[in-house]
């Protein structure tokens, strides 16, 4: 007795079926993570002009005023948001290999 199988091309639909749901969800965390990324790039680029041009540019005065309390809040939200950047950076890597495999997924071996 033979046993029925499926043929190819309904289990590559089976496959398709099951794995567009899973990249569809990792294409909208990295589409997501990229748009965070580059908001908190721009915002924190254009944070520290308004820093630099509002302590000056004059050596003097900026030592004067590296220990203020607004200085070090300021340096403080920065290293904050840098952090952020390097965990959404990873992030956005991640996601991108998990889509890359999640790609790789059925494809034929040579």
């Amino acid at each position: 007795m033979f046993w029925r199988f499926r043929s190819r091309a309904r289990d590559e639909q089976t496959d398709v079926a099951r794995l567009v749901p899973v990249r569809a969800a990792i294409e909208k965390a990295l589409a997501e993570a990229e748009r965070e990324f580059n908001g908190l790039k721009t915002r924190l680029e254009d944070a520290r002009v308004r820093a630099a041009l509002m302590m000056g540019n004059d050596l003097e005065d900026a030592a004067l005023q590296r220990d203020s309390v607004p200085l070090r809040e300021i340096e403080d939200f920065f290293l904050i948001a840098e952090r952020r950047l390097r965990g959404l950076d990873d992030q956005i890597a991640t996601f991108r290999k998990l889509r890359d495999m999640v790609d790789g997924i059925g494809r034929p071996e040579a």
